[in-house]
């Protein structure tokens, strides 16, 4: 894991990007659209980044049903 849990703050907003602030007051800026259900302020959030991608729903669901059925 890279970075595990790093607390963010909502610093601005507007239609095109959103400008998060980190507790040590690095700003860094993504597209509105990846936060679209951000509505709080003062809504903490919260980044991990690591090497591997984290398994979505499906994808445990596809691994469980290989497992089930013995396929690799």
């Amino acid at each position: 894991m890279i970075i595990q849990n790093l607390r963010l703050s909502l610093k601005e907003k507007n239609d095109e990007k959103i400008i998060l602030a980190t507790e040590n007051g690095m700003e860094f800026s993504l597209p509105a659209s990846l936060l679209d259900k951000l509505t709080e302020d003062d809504q903490a959030l919260y980044l991990s980044l690591d090497y591997h991608p984290t398994p979505t729903v499906e994808d445990k669901k596809k691994e469980v049903l290989n497992d089930l059925l013995g396929n690799e």
